[in-house]
């Protein structure tokens, strides 16, 4: 998945303006993450992509990773809805992920954190 990270917090130093609607919608979105994340299905599949490694023989894993341009019609315009560009930036990250394992439910496991941009 390609996210384009605005320049404006591409430094190590966390930033403060993800406040008040902004800091909840995304503890919200993040919460179902954690939610998604703990399911036992999370478990095998990374055990299947464990096995897949030790070049064990199991079945192949499916992955889907849609195209960027799809991401146009699956989130359009205006629905982020957050202020600041960091909070943008998560928000667009979280409902990614929280729609490919809602709807895709391929073997991708779905971790509990977000990655913070350098």
């Amino acid at each position: 998945m390609v996210i384009d990270i605005p320049s404006t917090f591409r430094s190590a130093e966390p930033r403060a303006d993800i406040t008040g609607p902004d800091r909840e919608l995304l503890r919200s979105l993040a919460g179902r993450l954690a939610e998604l994340s703990a399911l036992p299905v999370q478990e095998e599949r990374a055990d299947l992509w464990r096995r897949i490694n030790r070049l064990e023989r199991v079945r192949p894993p499916i992955v889907f990773h849609p195209w960027e341009t799809i991401w146009n019609e699956i989130l359009p315009e205006g629905s982020i809805v957050t202020s600041s560009p960091e909070g943008q930036y998560y928000e667009t990250v979280l409902r990614r992920r929280l729609w490919i394992a809602e709807h895709l439910d391929d073997d991708t496991v779905v971790a509990p954190f977000v990655e913070y941009p350098m």
